[in-house]
């Protein structure tokens, strides 16, 4: 689907956004307000600065859509960090490899259907770069463990920027009590 100009393509946004939100647009000052909203966090990825009219947000803000407001940018800024936290994925993998050229475990003693990765940080550092941290538990066959921290740089396009560093953990301590 082409569209000649950007009237159109805003029109067509809003009208999606819309029925998503289940809200009425009334007039076409609210469809340029709910366009800035959308496409701002997308476009400065880009080097774009989007202008939002302050008298348009306050308009909005008075209309009492300040609810839709926070849950769009919430929804937002939580799909910007790339998913790369899967057993499979770039880090868990170079960790693995790094412990078994360092002995620290065999390949016949893992069980990696049990592998479990949870990403501790992602912090955004250049344009499409995050920093990620992640927790890697690789369960043995005797049912031990052993537990590593991640750190590598990836996009939203690709989770193996560079290295990665790994961080062995030898002793856990925590008081479950407190």
């Amino acid at each position: 689907m082409y569209y000649h100009d950007h009237q159109s393509v805003m029109v067509l946004i809003t009208e999606q956004i819309s029925k998503f939100m289940g809200i009425q647009l009334k007039n076409q000052e609210q469809h340029r307000v709910v366009v800035s909203l959308c496409l701002e966090k997308f476009v400065k990825k880009f080097g774009v600065v989007v202008n939002v009219n302050l008298l348009l947000l306050r308009r909005w803000i008075r209309m009492k859509y300040l609810s839709i407001f926070f849950l769009l940018f919430s929804s937002l800024s939580l799909a910007s960090s790339p998913k790369c936290d899967a057993p499979t994925s770039w880090a868990p993998n170079m960790a693995y490899v790094y412990l078994l050229n360092n002995k620290v475990l065999t390949a016949d003693k893992v069980e990696h259907d049990k592998t479990i990765v949870s990403q501790i940080a992602s912090e955004q550092i250049a344009n499409d770069i995050y920093r990620q941290v992640h927790h890697v538990i690789f369960t043995l066959k005797s049912g031990e463990s052993i537990e590593v921290i991640t750190s590598n740089e990836a996009s939203s396009e690709e989770c193996s920027l560079g290295s990665v560093d790994v961080f062995l953990i030898s002793n856990k301590f925590s008081d479950r009590s407190a």
